[in-house]
């Protein structure tokens, strides 16, 4: 497969006609990319300066129906679904759960913020107090973002922000995975936004042009970076600081979301809690919002969540194989990873760190293994199957109390690079917020401010809960984009300080006179 770069609206080599090939890590399957030069860089960058008044100028609802139609437009086809199950190791059936989520967030983002705001004679804009209003405004600059290699919908949910905060961007995607950047800007361009205002640039970062990196930030006043704190530092070492100062970071980091089941619950219940947990922790194991830790209330609720666990996970070791296939529902993970889980996983064995919970670690061939569930003591919330996003494994600690519960995974959450946990789903008797408001303060306390997360859900895993309406890791990044500016509006003509500055020059003149 090629993938050549989108500049200026339009498919583009790289000038010279450089590329450069990515090999899958699971088998012969290679893509060539665009390797792009300074030149190529600033062409895109040229592109989207020219297309900054265009794009601005768009209303609110011409955004919203170029998303609309773009998401009903854009189709991957089979060789499109291939290259992504085999850059990614995705079984088939996740890779079209994560394009439909896609095309999902397309419609979502913009309803998202027209919950949060308005749209007054095509701006976009809300009432603040004292009769104003604040108008959010595109930014004044092109915005320069790098995308990750492991998600389909990563590219939709860059771009719905982008484009409903009328930017214009340049992107530079992961090598591994940079299919879906292009549909998906080429979808975008051919239903109406502006052309030239969503580039795509590729190059290989393994070469000296690793210093385009540098050009592309220092054009740029506004860097989005979905990546860790390794991946930010890498980008901006040879940043000046004043250029950092002066621009504004983005960022969004890989999470590890986790579980609180509390007591209280029958055997049936646990049961089902055991399959939904299944589902939200290996659904798509490098999700960064699929579960990796259960905390369960109490020895008897742990051992019964343990022996479902177990349960559910052996049915799921009946579908491996070609994660090309229907059928399978684990997929591959490239090698060096599992090499790291085996590592840790003796390791913990070795030093009575973990406690192995269902047959051990099997590996059936170099690039899939067996899903692994493991028990931690609650006194070790440092272990790396808690704090690291290790594919296909789930671990299992138990605690005497829910207070005990919030405890670990706060203590959990230190150990994350922005000291919180990106999900976590709580499992309690009670059906809502509002029955445990009423029914148990504390908990609720706990569920609602206690706990050191970005998101919570309530008796449904992380996964299932996904909506591209919410914030994402707590903030809104078409209000990242955006340059707020506050108009407040009153009337001289009826200020009462004028009424009376009036009637006292009215009272001097009568006593002159």
């Amino acid at each position: 497969m090629k993938v050549p770069n989108f500049i200026d609206g339009r498919e583009a080599a790289a000038l010279g006609g450089y590329s450069f090939t990515v090999t899958s890590p699971f088998g012969h399957h290679q893509v060539e990319l665009a390797d792009s030069g300074e030149i190529d860089l600033a062409d895109a960058l040229q592109s989207a300066r020219d297309a900054q008044d265009a794009s601005s100028s768009l209303s609110f609802e011409l955004r919203r129906k170029i998303l609309a139609r773009a998401a009903e437009a854009y189709q991957v086809d089979e060789e499109g679904l291939e290259h992504l199950v085999m850059m990614t190791g995705m079984p088939v059936t996740e890779v079209r759960k994560r394009l439909d989520l896609g095309r999902q967030t397309l419609f979502a983002i913009p309803e998202a913020i027209a919950e949060r705001y308005r749209d007054c004679n095509g701006q976009i804009e809300r009432v603040i107090s004292n009769g104003g209003i604040e108008v959010l405004t595109p930014p004044l600059t092109p915005v320069a973002a790098f995308m990750p290699p492991n998600d389909p919908a990563e590219a939709a949910f860059i771009y719905a922000h982008a484009v409903m905060a009328g930017a214009t961007l340049v992107l530079k995607p992961s090598g591994s995975e940079p299919y879906m950047a292009l549909q998906m800007a080429k979808a975008l361009t051919r239903e109406g936004y502006p052309k030239g205002a969503l580039n795509v640039v590729h190059w290989n970062t393994a070469a000296p042009r690793a210093s385009l990196s540098q050009q592309l930030i220092e054009g740029t006043k506004s860097w989005i970076v979905m990546g860790d704190d390794s991946t930010i530092d890498a980008l901006f070492s040879g940043i000046d600081e004043r250029v950092r100062r002066a621009g504004k970071l983005i960022s969004f980091s890989a999470g590890k979301a986790k579980a609180l089941v509390d007591e209280g619950f029958s055997p049936d219940e646990y049961r089902r809690i055991a399959e939904d947990l299944i589902e939200g922790s290996m659904a798509w194991p490098l999700d960064c919002v699929a579960t990796r830790a259960v905390v369960v209330v109490g020895d008897a609720a742990k051992q019964q969540v343990e022996h479902y666990l177990e349960a559910a996970l052996q049915r799921r070791y009946h579908a491996m194989g070609d994660p090309r296939q229907p059928e399978t529902r684990i997929g591959w993970v490239p090698e060096p990873i599992i090499d790291a889980i085996k590592q840790e996983y003796d390791v913990g064995v070795r030093h009575q760190r973990i406690r192995p919970l269902n047959g051990g670690f099997y590996r059936p061939q170099g690039i899939q293994m067996t899903p692994v569930l493991v028990g931690i003591a609650a006194t070790d919330p440092e272990s790396p199957f808690v704090t690291s996003e290790m594919p296909y494994t789930l671990s299992i600690v138990g605690v005497k109390s829910f207070a005990d519960g919030v405890d670990y995974l706060n203590r959990t959450a230190l150990h994350a690079s922005e000291g919180t946990t990106m999900a976590i789903a709580v499992y309690t008797p009670a059906d809502s917020l509002q029955q445990l408001y009423t029914g148990d303060r504390i908990k609720y306390d706990a569920v609602t401010r206690g706990l050191r997360t970005h998101s919570v859900t309530l008796n449904t895993n992380t996964m299932d809960a996904i909506n591209p309406r919410m914030r994402h890791q707590g903030r809104l990044l078409f209000e990242e984009l955006c340059n707020p500016r506050n108009v407040v509006a009153g009337d001289f003509r009826n200020d009462q300080r004028y009424a009376e500055r009036q009637r006292e020059e009215r009272a001097e003149a009568y006593a002159r006179r």
